[in-house]
């Protein structure tokens, strides 16, 4: 790092909407607010100095020096513990791994808050797993930091918070609750919620061609989707649930989905540390699924209005101001508009910026994926990544919401309305 780092950050206001969500999920085997970045690579790849990298690499020490400090009189902060030197955990396993990949239940308050993994079959296929807490950093920030391990000089890892407290930025987070509270308003579609203690998560990757993925950007297009192929993406997923819904004799209603958004600068290369995201909303009317031109357009046209309104930056204004929320109160404030869920289910387009990336540690790259939280409730989330330009769609759930023969009637559903043929 160029400049010494604090051993005391105040967490951003996305970091303790997270910390909330800790208090919603306490169910015994979900996967709780655990990331993952997956890397696989060809023979070429250098174990040794992959290894020697993260445990010498500087910015990875220092991040796994840092734990939750939790005082109520002070807004929750990292705090950096003092040892000379953290133990980084390289799990090595003689197997290929597999979808479900096990991810354990970070305590925010014990560091580290991340692992490397190394599964491989034979010297011809290595496939890299990094699993982090969602608290220490959002999913951009996770590529940062695959990128520093290869070249440490470029890439900062925390910047100090610059959002003003003043009457201004009030009314902005003033009007962002407002706009939450009336697009979440009245009955939406929720997932059947279960009263099992213990849960399984199950992890489907629906992978497409190079040709299939020429073929869905084309039907993006051609369904009015703006500004990439999200708003089609969202809205083919949203197609394939009601479509579940409706085999479970679920009734059709409206979905309300919060989607991510990437709040820093196009290109920029820092920070690592903490969640720089904010949200947009979106209302699914449930009279447009049956067109899916009509819920693509219904989609481009609230992200059109929430970025002329700057809804993003008032909302990060009204996460800012709740960061001094004791986080008890916090969860109590963020439950959905039908209870615990937060919204029908989760919907993600992972970052793309390590599509430069070719080679790793000497291995050539033949695939990556990141995989966020799959927080319960809802326990369902969608996660659409783009390599070497080919699409796939992680879908995570649990045995208890859906079943792997639910999942498999979902996936179908999912392919048939992405490629237009439903």
């Amino acid at each position: 790092m160029s400049k010494k780092a604090k051993n005391k950050i105040p967490l951003l206001g996305a970091d303790k909407f997270i910390l909330a969500l800790e208090r919603h999920d306490k169910h015994s085997g979900s996967t709780g607010n655990s990331c993952q970045y997956i890397i696989e690579v060809d023979a070429n790849f250098d174990e040794k100095a992959f290894e020697q990298a993260i445990q010498t690499n500087e910015i990875i020490q220092w991040l796994a020096s840092l734990s939750l400090s939790l005082n109520i009189k002070k807004p929750n902060q990292w705090t950096a513990e003092n040892k000379s030197k953290q133990t980084i955990e390289l799990k090595k396993h003689n197997k290929l791994f597999n979808n479900n990949l096990e991810r354990i239940k970070f305590n925010p308050k014990l560091a580290p808050l991340f692992y490397f993994e190394l599964y491989k079959k034979d010297e011809s296929k290595k496939t890299i797993v990094f699993t982090w807490h969602h608290l220490l950093m959002d999913g951009y920030g996770a590529g940062l930091l695959i990128q520093n391990l290869l070249d440490p000089t470029k890439i900062q890892p925390y910047q100090r918070d610059k959002s003003a407290v003043n009457w201004s930025n009030f009314i902005k987070a003033v009007k962002a609750k407002r706009f939450v509270s009336k697009s979440a308003k009245g009955k939406i579609g929720m997932l059947q919620v279960t009263t099992e203690e213990n849960i399984t998560q199950i992890t489907s990757i629906l992978s497409f061609s190079r040709n299939e993925t020429t073929q869905i950007e084309e039907n993006a297009k051609r369904n009015g989707a703006k500004f990439g192929p999200s708003s089609f993406f969202l809205a083919a997923t949203s197609i394939a649930v009601n479509e579940y819904r409706n085999r479970e004799n679920l009734p059709t209603e409206d979905f309300w989905i919060p989607v991510p958004q990437n709040n820093r600068k196009k290109g920029e290369r820092w920070p690592i540390l903490g969640n720089h995201i904010s949200m947009l909303f979106y209302r699914l009317k449930k009279e447009k699924y049956n067109s899916l031109e009509a819920l693509t357009q219904s989609i481009v046209d609230q992200m059109i209005v929430q970025i002329k309104e700057k809804q993003t930056n008032h909302y990060n204004h009204l996460m800012n101001y709740l960061r001094p929320v004791n986080s008890s109160i916090y969860s109590r404030m963020i439950k959905g508009p039908n209870g615990n869920s937060l919204s029908s289910f989760l919907f993600t387009v992972a970052s793309d910026n390590n599509s430069e990336m070719k080679d790793f540690f000497g291995g050539k790259i033949t695939n990556q994926l990141s995989i966020p939280p799959n927080t319960f409730p809802p326990g369902l989330t969608f996660a659409f990544n783009y390599f070497n330009g080919s699409l796939s769609v992680i879908i995570q759930s649990y045995k208890h919401i859906i079943d792997e023969r639910q999942m498999k009637m979902l996936e179908k559903d999912l392919r048939n309305v992405l490629l237009a043929d439903y």
